[in-house]
């Protein structure tokens, strides 16, 4: 396993926290696996990574939004929504088919100063690079997740548990990004170069491992396009199968180091991702606006026409 790419899993993680740490379950991310290995159906998709993989082999978690049916009957467009991990291990061939299959225009890049300056993005001819910033790196809790970051450590495991022991790790997460200032600015940007994008070429989001931050803007634009939850939610666990090495090699190495429930559970958590910290955001946004569009019309400035907009713009007809 390759120690480098477990770290940026984690790291990626841990920027995403920055938030006090509670108790996470260890079992709905290890049963999110299985589950998510064989086809999942609901009454209106096929969620499987089959489905929806880029078939790229340097970038992790890579695949596309393209193909899923919304409650209104129209499929979201094949190949024009992508998202994904880093793309600092991306493959020539990888490069060839971002270009060459999917005619990749644009990259937004979610992650923080500190991430793009270990592992900037390759310069790739007629792409342009976007960096939008989703958390405050300014914030106390950002500047202690710098700090940890910053420490040396390039053991991976070692590294994971020394930032959970600082507190790093919430099931708030997600909300934390959604409620904070650094968050709907970050995202409003987002859902703009969307709507900008009337020529509906394609466009690659991601993060560090493409789960977190990545995550909750694909939870937003799928909602916004009328995917319904139970197929949001499905489509949030793929990561875990995307990932399924890592967090095999995760869940065997920190059990060799502590006998600690507590940490074990956290340590895997942070790998892969958890159903219920999606569920936790898209009820806060329900509980708070009425809907999860409503959150994107009053906090992230997106219009009842521009969310027509963006479904003329990347739904079939």
């Amino acid at each position: 396993m390759n120690k480098k790419m477990v770290m940026g899993v984690l790291m990626a993680s841990l920027l995403g926290c920055q938030t006090s740490m509670e108790a996470l379950p260890v079992s709905a991310v290890e049963e999110g696996i299985q589950e998510n290995q064989t086809a999942v159906n609901n009454e209106i998709n096929d969620v499987t990574m089959e489905g929806q993989t880029l078939g790229l082999t340097g970038v992790q978690n890579a695949r596309e939004l393209g193909g899923y049916v919304t409650e209104s009957g129209r499929a979201i467009k094949k190949g024009i929504l992508l998202r994904s991990g880093k793309l600092e291990n991306a493959t020539e061939a990888d490069r060839k088919k971002l270009i060459d299959e999917y005619h990749l225009k644009t990259v937004i890049d979610f992650r923080t100063a500190t991430e793009i300056q270990s592992a900037p993005n390759p310069v790739i001819e007629g792409i342009e690079n976007v960096e939008i910033r989703v958390l405050d790196e300014n914030s106390e809790s950002g500047t202690r997740t710098t700090a940890v970051l910053k420490n040396g450590n390039t053991d991976p495991i070692d590294y994971v548990m020394k930032a959970v022991e600082a507190g790093l790790v919430s099931r708030e997460m997600y909300v934390k990004i959604a409620d904070s200032e650094a968050g709907k600015k970050g995202l409003a940007e987002f859902f703009r170069i969307l709507l900008d994008n009337r020529e509906g070429e394609t466009i690659l989001f991601h993060c560090t491992s493409g789960k977190d931050r990545t995550g909750v803007a694909a939870a937003l634009v799928l909602s916004a396009l009328g995917v319904d939850e139970e197929t949001i939610l499905e489509d949030f666990e793929l990561t875990n199968e995307f990932l399924a090495d890592q967090i095999a090699y995760v869940s065997a190495e920190v059990r060799k180091r502590t006998d600690d429930p507590e940490m074990i559970d956290t340590v895997i958590a942070t790998t892969g991702v958890d159903r219920e910290f999606m569920e936790i955001l898209l009820n806060h946004l329900k509980d708070t606006y009425g809907s999860v569009s409503e959150y994107i019309t009053r906090e992230l400035g997106v219009s009842e026409e521009e969310l027509e907009m963006l479904r003329e713009i990347y739904l079939e007809s």
